[in-house]
């Protein structure tokens, strides 16, 4: 979930679902009804916030097929600042890395190539503008922000 907050446009998990081998791909294998009940939104979104600076943003669906039970955990990309891992998961997780997904695999990585850090840091800047933007618009309303060049203009509005 860490990973998939810093890529575009998140990712999503899919839990009940069995990797077999590069040919085949995956293989619905889904789960009890009392195992895809104890995916629970609240207490997944806790845990993975408990691990991650500032938070992560994510849905928990549950769906069912041919009597199948799978759980769905949709994660979103980061709001504004990218989601860091905030305290060590033995082997797993370390603190004050920043995880993503390598373009070329499937599989999340604290190791970062430079396209993969570009990536997040264009991110930070679409999401900057954006914001600016819209603080433009609510300062101005809409108008253009003054840029005090135009001394004739100004005397006019004035």
């Amino acid at each position: 979930m860490l990973s998939m907050s810093n890529i575009r446009d998140g990712g999503s998990i899919i839990i009940g679902i069995e990797k077999q081998d590069r040919v085949n791909g995956y293989a619905a294998k889904g789960m009890s009804a009392t195992i895809a009940d104890s995916y629970d939104h609240d207490e997944v979104l806790e845990f993975a916030n408990s691990y991650a600076m500032p938070y992560v943003i994510a849905y928990l669906k549950h769906y069912e097929n041919g009597g199948l039970r799978y759980v769905v955990i949709d994660v979103r990309e980061f709001d504004s600042t990218p989601v860091l891992c905030k305290k060590d998961y033995p082997k797993i997780l370390e603190k004050g890395r920043l995880y993503t997904r390598p373009f070329a695999k499937a599989e999340s990585s604290g190791v970062l190539t430079s396209a993969e850090l570009e990536e997040v840091i264009e991110m930070i800047l679409e999401k900057r503008l954006k914001k600016d933007a819209r603080l433009r618009q609510l300062v101005f309303g809409g108008q253009p922000s003054p840029t005090g060049d135009d001394d004739s203009k100004f005397r006019e509005d004035r």
